[in-house]
């Protein structure tokens, strides 16, 4: 980095913290991902629940420890864990900064690369959903072996080989999406090297090789038994994998909170919709025929980054944009580079129109993240509500009794996970509803079958007129 580049550095925590500083005063939202609690109560000792909890996403250790060691130092306070997922949101733009130099070879449009990310509507799920931890801490391991990766390309020390497959075991930890990146590495390697096996030394990649596959074997056996996604059926092959893919690809581009929903639900815009996915489909092809190395390697790593989220039988969830986020950015800035380039004006009067066109984005960008807090505000409004309420009626719930919602616009499954946590419940039950996507039983009679229940009462529990209260008890 030259002797300006820390400013470029300092402008991204500042844009940063202007930006998300916010939400430090949010409580938990409905949807918030509980988990973690659990592992802090019971008998078990900690690192066996550390590795043998089962997330969404199947074993994860390393996010499951972060958590708990958050959970000991914030406790229920939501401020500490807002601001440990804005701090970690903002480091993982500047880590993008020093990795969009090793493409780019230009702090300038470096900067550009980590402001889109930082900036980009769709991390405003990431930032302000305390659930997406492990996605976080995924991004910041990855970055940092990515980074490590190229200083190994560039000066072969045996410490940057050692960092780069340290960072990539701790990635793997966090989440298993982590197993495609061996192949970004080695697709690189084979794009500098002109796709010539021969020239690449295999040896290096034998551990990264030998932990992914025993990272995935423990995942299959973990998962597959054990996991509400394979159980409901939320996660696997078919078609509506490309059509997630191109509209994730679509939201790159057009970042609306509701837009994946949206060409779902509107018939007259879907032949619009299947318009655009002939262009994006065209649009790569081409890339592929007539793109530098750079580029088609980057536009492969966008498509691959895409993958372990577009078999979700949902196609809504932003989260999964988080990673192809890292490729895109740098693609943005690098078609803005050639651009730049190939205007005929003087260097100070293109820079002036890039950086204007650059803060613009910018205010635009806080504009909306803006706009997407308060929806997250007031979800965490009624959660706040919701936990708080729920002591006063507490105690006229008896024991073995079985808690069913009736409010279904809230993701009672994490909100009774929360409930149980909160309060140190031992003897009640939550049934969340048929319609609850994250519930393992789609029928009450379904849900008491596989949990063995005996219970004397079903109390109903509703939230209306911004108040918790029994309403029916059976």
């Amino acid at each position: 980095m030259n002797k300006y580049g820390w400013i470029y550095f300092l402008l991204i925590i500042i844009i940063g913290f202007v930006t998300f500083f916010i939400s430090l005063n949010n409580y938990f939202t409905p949807s918030d991902d509980f988990h973690f609690l659990e592992i802090v109560s019971g008998d078990e000792s900690f690192m066996s629940k550390v590795f043998t909890s089962i997330g969404g996403t199947g074993l994860m250790p390393l996010q499951w420890a972060f958590s708990v060691f958050l959970f000991k130092l914030f406790s229920f306070n939501p401020f500490g864990y807002y601001f440990v997922h804005i701090c970690f949101h903002i480091v993982n733009a500047c880590l993008l900064f020093f990795l969009a130099r090793n493409f780019l070879k230009n702090n300038f449009f470096s900067f550009i690369s980590a402001i889109i990310f930082l900036l980009h509507r769709t991390t405003s799920g990431i930032v302000f959903w305390l659930g997406s931890i492990d996605t976080v801490l995924i991004v910041f391991f990855i970055l940092l072996s990515l980074i490590f990766f190229f200083k190994y390309q560039n000066i072969k020390k045996k410490a940057h080989y050692y960092l780069w497959l340290l960072f990539f075991i701790c990635a793997l930890l966090s989440q298993i999406t982590a197993l495609y990146f061996l192949l970004v590495f080695i697709l690189y390697e084979l794009s500098n090297n002109k796709f010539k096996f021969k020239k690449i030394r295999i040896s290096r990649y034998v551990p990264f090789v030998l932990i992914s596959l025993v990272s995935f074997l423990s995942q299959l056996i973990a998962i597959i038994p054990n996991n509400y996604l394979f159980s409901e059926k939320a996660y696997f092959f078919g078609p509506h994998f490309i059509f997630n893919m191109l509209n994730y690809f679509v939201t790159l581009f057009f970042p609306s909170t509701n837009f994946m929903n949206a060409s779902y639900s509107l018939s007259s815009f879907i032949p619009i919709l299947y318009l655009v996915y002939f262009f994006i489909i065209v649009f790569i092809i081409l890339i592929f025929i007539k793109g530098s190395n750079s580029v088609k390697f980057l536009t492969f790593w966008l498509l691959l980054a895409f993958i372990p989220g577009s078999f979700f039988i949902w196609n809504n969830a932003l989260r999964f944009i988080y990673l192809p986020l890292i490729p895109f950015s740098i693609l943005i800035s690098y078609a803005l580079k050639s651009l730049f380039n190939k205007i005929n004006l003087s260097s100070k009067t293109k820079i002036f129109f890039l950086s204007s066109i650059i803060v613009i984005f910018i205010i635009f960008s806080m504009y909306f993240i803006r706009f997407d807090e308060k929806n997250f505000e007031n979800s965490s409004d009624v959660a706040r509500k919701i936990i708080i309420d729920f002591e006063e009626v507490s105690s006229l719930i008896p024991d073995n009794s079985i808690i069913r919602f009736d409010f279904s616009r809230f993701s009672c499954y994490h909100l009774a996970k929360g409930l149980e946590a909160f309060y140190d419940i031992k003897n009640i039950s939550f049934y969340c509803g048929e319609n609850e996507i994250y519930y393992t039983h789609r029928t009450f009679e379904d849900f008491l079958e596989y949990n063995n229940i005996i219970y004397e009462e079903v109390i109903f529990l509703s939230y209306q007129n911004n108040r918790v209260s029994i309403t029916n008890i059976n």
